[in-house]
């Protein structure tokens, strides 16, 4: 039996939308003037805010994109040599071809308000960012057990994906399959602490900033002005 010339690897995923669970402003995420069948063919209701939707079926799977943000350090005396980077961030988006038109392929495709609906301005994408998840496929070669050498994504979860802005998505309206272009940005979300020295006494601290397990302060400073902890930010988490 032959073997691969290389970690070559190869498999489908599962996607999930969850709208946030905190609704400030009426049915924003929770668009009831859409209705969807089941497998039983009943009619639903239109999906829950803060339960999980399928995607779908795509046209060609899901697009992981990753952009790092640098400032170039150049100086005349090397001419127009880039000799160093300033590492300054980076961001990351999901995007697809949703290839069935149904609640969950339509909801991260709008998430500000119903489908034509403007909703409220100023409103913030951290605030209504929903919670994204790639899960492989049962029973496809993505769900596999790595072979030696291979590596596989098993899950991964983006925890405030919201419609990428100031771009344009077009839904086309005619006789052939109707399909759901989407792009979603995957703004940062506060993930464990991480210890960068130690010693002092906490002076400031700030609730709320620790992952869902949670219950733990981020700490600003000490009183020698170190600071101790930092918060670990992420774009997703994988598995």
């Amino acid at each position: 039996m032959g073997a691969p010339l290389d970690a070559f690897v190869a498999g489908q995923y599962y996607c999930f939308y969850t709208p946030p669970n905190t609704v400030a402003a009426g049915t924003q995420n929770n668009p009831t003037s859409y209705t969807t069948r089941g497998s039983t063919g009943a009619v639903l209701s239109a999906g829950t805010v803060g339960v999980p939707s399928w995607i779908g079926a795509t046209h060609r799977g899901f697009t992981l994109s990753t952009q790092m943000v640098g400032e170039p350090v150049e100086g005349d005396i090397w001419g127009g040599s880039v000799v160093d980077v300033v590492y300054r961030g980076g961001n990351c988006r999901i995007s697809w071809e949703a290839i069935a038109f149904k609640y969950g392929s339509i909801v991260p495709y709008w998430p500000w308000a119903t489908l034509g609906t403007m909703g409220t301005v100023g409103r913030l994408g951290s605030v209504y960012g929903g919670n994204l998840v790639l899960v492989a496929a049962p029973g496809t070669t993505a769900a596999d057990t790595p072979a030696i050498g291979q590596v596989h994504l098993q899950a991964l979860t983006a925890r405030n994906a919201i419609l990428v802005p100031n771009n344009t998505f077009d839904l086309v309206f005619d006789s052939r399959l109707r399909k759901v272009p989407v792009a979603l940005q995957l703004l940062p979300f506060y993930s464990d602490l991480i210890t960068v020295t130690s010693g002092g006494t906490e002076i400031y601290g700030k609730a709320g900033l620790a992952d869902a397990a949670g219950g733990q302060n981020v700490v600003v400073a000490t009183d020698n002005s170190v600071i101790t902890k930092v918060a670990n930010y992420k774009w997703y988490s994988i598995a």
